[in-house]
């Protein structure tokens, strides 16, 4: 664990000269009564656009699997398998071998092994078996920091890691993004400044960004490694769309993973089967150096219930060896290349012509999962559009201020989903988008 002293002073004069960093006004410890109310306000405000329903609204910016691809038969044929299995009703209803199933630990490995995700052998000993990646993270956070210790993330960011950073009393520290993924150079800098705090964590979506689509390249992921074995950091690597990418765009990016060395281990990579196969599983892997796997299942989460959700595992377990996960994995990637697309082409034919004159909007071309952000021209409130949308022409989607501890850094941005909804509800969905932007007045 960590040492140093915390020293808000240094923290803010290595923040003046580090190019790509952005100031984070989310306190370390929630910030007494008011901050808590207005933390309880702004998850009122979130679930509410993730669950709008007024007018029959379009929700763009629901951010989940498309219910059209949830394949419950293809569930419903491997329970029935696994309840035959030997001993099945202790495999699935008694309390879980602490660091998951054994044979679903070995599976995973195989499955990486066969899919190409690792150059290197994964074993069992690396593997934890989660119940998604948000438990996951809250895991990681609360054994590997300390409060009051510095993350920094890449920004615009995953709004729910917010609430997980929070709990853990980390103070944030946000560094930009652009095509190529986390501003690695801007970290560095940050490093290398004297009087600089250094921090205990990083946490990136590293490949199919939520919000932003893009992917870190390589060389960025490699360099991002190589400074956390320099300066200490642990790494968390929020893995859950790196079997997501769009087929036939370019070779299938890497984990940070792979870039990690067993003699000084520093990453966390954070892996779910909710994108892939539906989040009503609750099911995912966390793969770490196997001293930090032990360290996870002597924490007091898993001590107290035992291993996460062996029922699910085993369900899952006969998709993997059966090769149903993997045919799965190729239809859903199919569909959201097609829905992506589909989205592209609305924003261009919709938004863009709705824009007043010599106004333009920035995007990047996701390159896998759920998401497209955008950033519109200044003048856009995103919360006022969002509501003048929804209440007047029947579209919803997901305004920037949650991507910061900053509301205020993109509110004039939002974030569009693409995987939820079916390719002609999308294009109508912008179609109102577009009449909403042309209609927009500024509260």
């Amino acid at each position: 664990m960590p040492s140093y002293q915390r020293d808000g002073n240094r923290a803010r004069r290595a923040e003046s000269t580090a190019p790509g960093l952005l100031r984070s006004t989310l306190p370390a410890s929630g910030g007494g009564g008011q901050a808590e109310g207005r933390k309880t306000r702004r998850a009122a405000c979130v679930m509410s656009s993730l669950w709008a329903t007024e007018m029959d609204a379009i929700n763009l910016g629901r951010g989940h699997p498309n219910p059209r691809l949830l394949p419950l038969d293809a569930i419903r044929v491997a329970f029935d398998e696994a309840v035959q299995r030997p001993n099945a009703a202790v495999a699935m209803m008694q309390y879980g071998r602490m660091q998951g199933n054994q044979d679903v630990c070995e599976e995973i490995c195989r499955w990486i092994t066969r899919n190409a995700i690792r150059s290197r052998n994964v074993t069992p000993a690396n593997i934890l078996v989660t119940t998604g990646s948000g438990p996951g993270l809250s895991l990681v956070c609360q054994l590997f920091s300390e409060p009051g210790d510095i993350i920094l993330v890449d920004s615009p960011a995953y709004f729910l890691a917010f609430y997980a950073f929070a709990d853990s009393k980390l103070q944030v520290v946000e560094f930009s993004t652009d095509k190529d993924g986390l501003d690695v150079d801007a970290i560095e800098t940050y490093l290398r400044t004297p009087g600089a705090q250094p921090p205990a964590l990083v946490y990136t979506v590293p490949v199919a960004n939520n919000p932003t689509g893009v992917t870190m390249s390589e060389e960025r992921k490699r360099r991002l490694v190589e400074l956390a074995r320099e300066f200490k950091f642990k790494i968390i690597s929020d893995e859950v769309y790196l079997l997501l990418t769009f087929p036939g765009d370019r070779e299938r990016p890497s984990s940070l993973a792979e870039y990690d060395e067993p003699q000084d281990p520093v990453v966390f990579a954070l892996h779910s089967f909710s994108k892939l196969l539906g989040p009503g599983l609750r099911l995912g892997w966390i793969e770490a150096d196997a001293r930090y796997v032990q360290r996870m299942i002597t924490g007091g989460v898993i001590n107290s219930g035992g291993g996460m959700n062996p029922f699910t595992s085993e369900i899952v377990l006969s998709m993997m060896k059966s090769g149903e996960l993997d045919s799965q994995i190729a239809k859903v990637r199919r569909m959201y290349r097609e829905n992506c697309d589909v989205l592209i082409n609305s924003i261009e034919s919709e938004l863009v012509p709705a824009l007043g004159v010599g106004e333009t909007i920035r995007y990047f071309h996701p390159q896998g999962g759920f998401f497209l952000f955008i950033w519109l021209p200044s003048r856009f409130d995103a919360d006022s559009l969002v509501r003048q949308a929804t209440s007047n022409f029947g579209v919803s989607c997901f305004s920037g201020t949650h991507f910061s501890g900053d509301s205020t850094r993109y509110s004039h941005c939002i974030r569009l989903c693409f995987a939820y909804l079916n390719a002609d509800t999308i294009s109508e969905g912008v179609k109102r988008l577009g009449r909403a932007i042309r209609a927009y007045e500024a509260s």
